[in-house]
């Protein structure tokens, strides 16, 4: 038997052992059998972190940095534009328009 400590950035995010939920970050899961096991890391408005991992009799632990999603806006991705470039679209043509660099 081993214990597993689990950690994410941003904290509070849902634990999914081989399958099964249990809890939210962090996280200390004692009495785990040794072995190979799939963890899953899961929180709204971020992608999810998944490792197969191999615990021994030590135990062992994981911290997940979790990547945000990119905004969207009523189903749409919002790209964050420099503010010296418009991106026009016009039936069905982009025009692209800029300031030199001085």
């Amino acid at each position: 038997m081993a214990d597993l400590s689990v950690a994410s950035n941003p904290p509070g995010a849902q634990v999914i052992l081989d399958g099964l939920d249990v809890g939210v970050t962090p996280l200390v899961l004692s009495g785990m059998t040794t072995g190979s096991h799939v963890l899953r890391i899961t929180m709204p408005g971020f992608t999810d972190y998944e490792e197969q991992i191999m615990l021994n009799e030590s135990g062992g632990s994981v911290a997940a940095n979790l990547t945000p999603l990119p905004a969207t806006r009523n189903g749409f991705s919002v790209i964050p534009l420099d503010p010296l470039l418009v991106i026009t679209a016009l039936s069905g043509v982009v025009f692209l328009c800029g300031r030199k660099a001085s």
